[in-house]
């Protein structure tokens, strides 16, 4: 080396001082950073939080990427710490405790559980700006991130923490405990779930100490008001790709009233659909759902004569009614004659059965000659659902004279201003008591609405409550 050259190397003394440097403070930093990784590469798996690999990465999550209430059993609830493993947190309590702190399922802890869950899941609510917990759940079921749980499971441990979450808050339970995609708030409490969003946020470090306590029910003050979809169609969400079963529909006006709708009539008009739809186990485990049976006369033309038979033998089941039947001109009169039949049919079935019937009615001048069919068949005190009312004074008073127990189901056409703008009108000469509520979901979808799904209820209400001068109830 020429003597002008400038020499910036270390000499030979400061060469073994820096390796030795550098060791200790990559071992201090992958110790802090990955603590218990594994480097046998054929035992462990990847973290789906961090970079290191583990035995067990449920252990590794809970204890560093999760906060310290996420697995309660495995919590130390004095020192606010979350434990792996059963023999781990069992050391601690009788190293510090000189206990085993064993809660149990004591009512006064699941309530502190629960709350303190409410509060990270709100504060998940608010950084991924969406409005409600459904919303929350939607945007989980959207990330490309959370395609890594699509085969988690909940704990037979979990189980118990679940049921209490749902009773609780009074969501709905469901013994569907699916993680992923998530159809329900609780699907959220997954540990792996939990991780991925709390990773995906703006504040993810703040958020594992997150401890606000939120509840967000409380029944002596506020109860909540029940609500029935008295018509929408199961099969149609069951068709949709990974449908596991339908949310939690629950929502709070500004006056701190709730309300939840505990009720969904589904109608099955399509036979094609009926074997996969009615004998699965899915729509056994909502308890929610409630069953009409019929023949839509969109479908009476298409040889649905060899459906008779099954319909027949599917009524004695558990059906609230028959329906939704009737006839439909609103594309023209192509097979009335088979209509008329399929009709006939139905309308028999139900007097015989002595159950309701959904009427469907469409196009000009077909509610007079369905009437008279109706008439023909039924007794005046035939219990009937008028489905999707949207005609004038002068026809709802003559559905009323010719059947006087009939109720009106008042659906989204009612928020769809520009192509009904008379239906506002039209419904404020209704009488209160025989308006009863339905989405039709999800084959009616206003605009400016975000889905067509059984939540549309809650613009229902609110628009009824203004027409109707109820207070409190449209000012969501």
């Amino acid at each position: 080396m020429e003597e002008e050259e400038l020499d910036y190397e270390p000499e030979e003394e400061e060469v073994g001082v820096l390796k030795e440097q550098i060791e200790k403070e990559g071992c201090l930093l992958k110790e802090q950073r990955i603590k218990g990784s594994s480097n046998n590469k054929k035992r462990s798996r990847p973290c789906c939080i961090c970079s290191g690999r583990f035995v067990n990465v449920r252990r590794h999550v809970l204890r560093a990427h999760v906060p310290w209430y996420t697995a309660p059993l495995l919590a130390c609830w004095t020192c606010q710490l979350q434990f792996g493993q059963q023999g781990a947190f069992t050391i601690h309590c009788n190293d510090y405790h000189n206990s085993e702190q064993t809660h149990g399922y004591k009512e006064e802890f699941l309530v502190d559980w629960v709350e303190l869950m409410n509060g990270l899941l709100i504060e998940l609510c608010r950084q991924f700006e969406v409005s409600t917990l459904d919303k929350l759940v939607t945007f989980a079921g959207e990330m490309s991130t959370l395609e890594q749980c699509d085969k988690a499971t909940f704990h037979q441990t979990d189980l118990p923490f679940l049921l209490n979450f749902n009773r609780i808050n009074h969501f709905h339970s469901s013994s569907a405990y699916t993680v992923f995609p998530p159809s329900y708030i609780h699907s959220l409490l997954h540990w792996k779930v939990l991780a991925l969003l709390i990773k995906s946020s703006e504040d993810s470090e703040n958020l594992l100490s997150y401890n606000c306590k939120l509840s967000l029910c409380k029944i002596t003050s506020h109860p909540i008001h029940t609500v029935i979809d008295t018509h929408f169609h199961w099969d149609k969400f069951f068709l949709q790709a990974r449908f596991s079963g339908l949310p939690s529909y629950i929502w709070e006006e500004q006056d701190n009233e709730k309300f939840q709708i505990t009720k969904l009539i589904s109608n099955f008009v399509f036979p094609s659909r009926w074997t996969a739809c009615l004998d699965g186990d899915l729509l056994k485990e909502d308890k929610r759902i409630l069953h009409t049976i019929g023949i839509h006369p969109k479908v009476a033309g298409n040889q649905v004569g060899r459906h008779f038979n099954e319909l027949k033998r599917r009524i004695p089941g558990n059906f609230l009614a028959i329906g939704e039947c009737g006839l439909d001109v609103s594309q023209g009169e192509k097979d009335m004659r088979e209509q008329v039949k399929v009709l006939r049919v139905q309308l028999e079935l139900a007097r015989d059965c002595k159950l309701p019937v959904v009427i469907h009615c469409r196009g000009k001048n077909i509610t007079a000659r369905c009437l008279d069919i109706m008439s023909e068949i039924l007794d005046r005190d035939h219990g009937v659902h008028w489905h999707c009312f949207s005609q004038d004074k002068r026809t709802y008073e003559n559905i009323k004279r010719c059947f006087p127990n009939t109720k009106f189901g008042i659906s989204p056409l009612l928020l769809m201003e520009d192509t009904y703008p008379q239906l506002r009108s039209q419904v404020c000469e209704m009488s209160l008591e025989d308006i009863i509520l339905e989405s039709d979901a999800p084959y009616l979808h206003p605009k400016n609405y975000e889905d067509s799904s059984p939540i549309l209820i809650r613009s229902i209400i609110q628009k009824l409550s203004i027409m109707f001068n109820i207070p409190g109830r449209g000012n969501c």
